[in-house]
């Protein structure tokens, strides 16, 4: 199994996916990342604030 994570704007790379929006998984698996979104999308939470609830722990899913 593969596994790691991304520190959003450490790196060229990252800095350019940063900037354009993308949301950050951290270390979270595939699965708990599908199961999660999915969660977010039924609770009609504002486009605004999806990208800051995605990228926090919920229930221990992500460091």
């Amino acid at each position: 199994m593969f596994g790691g994570s991304v520190m959003m704007g450490q790196y060229e790379t990252s800095e350019k996916l940063k900037r354009i929006g993308l949301i950050s998984g951290k270390d979270i698996t595939t699965e708990a990342a599908i199961c999660k979104l999915m969660y977010l999308l039924g609770q009609n939470i504002a486009p605004n604030l999806f990208k800051t609830i995605y990228e926090t722990a919920l229930r221990g899913e992500m460091s």
